[in-house]
């Protein structure tokens, strides 16, 4: 019998009674385990269709993940371990970051070469910003002023953009 591959990405955060906690997004099982930091299994958080990537708010308040197959991004509370919401974003979402004031939620989509922008206060779709093909990963500088993504087609590039906020635009 040959070992199942098991793919993970982690975050830790500070969560419930200040317990550090580390959540893993599993895209096997559409879903985000939460364990402590010894290793046991504290929750296991059913998601959008294989999440592909998990991001922390600056805050340490909520957990997102960017779920491939679902098209959208799940917004989990660290202090309730439940989802808050899982909201559509487009196709094929893989990255997903937050912005340094936590106001944004940044969704890399993959099969339609774009980035979603997500106003926190009500995880609303506020704009979606054509990028190059096939947006990997989302990153944001400390200060907040740029968001990258990495893309993965035949250009192998970088897009930087002009972080705006809802007005983000491409510079590069």
């Amino acid at each position: 019998e040959e070992p199942i591959e098991i793919e993970m990405l982690g975050v830790e955060v500070r969560g419930i009674d200040k317990k550090e906690l580390v959540f893993v997004e599993d895209g096997n099982s559409n879903e985000v385990i939460v364990l402590s930091l010894d290793g046991d299994v504290v929750k296991h958080i059913p998601v959008g269709d294989e999440p592909h990537d998990i991001a922390v708010s600056p805050d340490h308040t909520y957990v997102a993940t960017a779920n491939a197959v679902g098209n959208s991004v799940s917004l989990i509370s660290v202090q309730s371990l439940e989802v808050m919401g899982t909201y559509p974003s487009g196709r094929g979402g893989h990255g997903v970051a937050f912005s340094p004031n936590g106001k944004f939620v940044f969704v890399a989509n993959a099969e339609e070469n774009t980035l979603s922008v997500f106003d926190t206060s009500d995880m609303s779709l506020r704009n979606k910003i054509s990028v190059d093909e096939y947006p990997e990963y989302v990153g944001v500088t400390k200060d907040g002023s740029k968001v990258f993504t990495t893309n993965l087609g035949d250009s192998g590039s970088l897009t930087v953009l002009e972080n705006l906020g809802l007005d983000s635009r491409v510079i590069r």
